[in-house]
This record gives structure tokens, C-alpha cells and sequence, in this order.
């Protein structure tokens, strides 16, 4: 199983004055990496809000089957077409050997992705199980 949950506020490093044209082209980009991403059980949703490009992110599937890898060249290709980006997408892998009661956070700031380690939902058993 994989759980994942989470957001990200999408940010060009291009300094074009034209704010409009940019996005656009911005939201045409991120939406052409999502379209082979987007099967069932999952939400990917691009909103504007307030001026910003936001990527709304969640799925849940019986089997990891490499969406986890999946998401994670996702962040990696919107991180280069947008190296200012930043968000937070927390994932959880209960069948994982290891890893199985705890949720890991994928932090992005200013384009880099970093995996860092829960502390307000993990241990999941028993924070937010019995």
C-alpha cells in the first residue's frame, strides 16, 4: 500500500514580465508532466489561487507498483522547469519492511527535494492507530 497527501506552490525562475503568459505556459508544462501520472485512486489538481500556481496531490493504492517512484520524478521534472518551487507531500508505505509505521515528508524548497522524517503523525501505530 502507499498513501500520499500533499502540495505544491509552483514557481518559475523566469524573470518574463509578461505574469499572464508565464503561468499559463507554466500550468500547460506541469499539466504535461501529470498526464502520464493521473490512473485511478489519485488527485492532481493545478488551481490558481491568489496569483500562484498550486499543485494539489493525493492518491492511495493497494500496492506501491512505483507510484512512489512515479511521484518522485514528477516533483523532479517540475523542479526543473520551476526551480523556485516549494511544498510539502507526505507519504506513507504500510506494507514497507521499514518504514511501514511512519510517514515521510518530501520537502521542496527553491526546487530541491529533500525526504525528512514525520514527527506529527509517526509513529503511526499509536499516534493515529491502535
Amino acid at each position: 500500500m502507499i498513501e500520499f497527501n500533499g502540495w505544491l506552490t509552483i514557481c518559475s525562475d523566469s524573470d518574463e514580465l509578461d505574469i499572464i503568459a508565464q503561468d499559463k505556459k507554466l500550468i500547460a508544462d506541469v499539466e504535461n508532466i501529470l498526464r502520464e501520472f493521473k490512473t485511478q485512486n489519485q488527485l492532481c489538481e493545478i488551481k490558481m489561487i491568489n496569483g500562484f500556481v498550486n499543485l494539489f496531490i493525493g492518491g492511495g493504492h493497494n500496492h506501491d507498483n512505483g507510484y512512489s517512484d512515479d511521484l518522485l520524478k514528477i516533483l523532479q521534472e517540475i523542479c526543473q522547469i520551476a526551480s523556485r518551487s516549494f511544498g510539502i507531500i507526505y507519504v506513507r508505505w504500510p506494507e514497507h519492511e521499514i518504514h511501514w509505521n511512519q510517514y515521510k515528508v518530501y520537502q521542496i524548497a527553491k526546487g530541491i527535494i529533500t525526504v525528512k522524517d514525520d514527527v506529527y503523525l509517526s509513529p503511526c501505530n499509536p499516534v493515529i492507530e491502535d
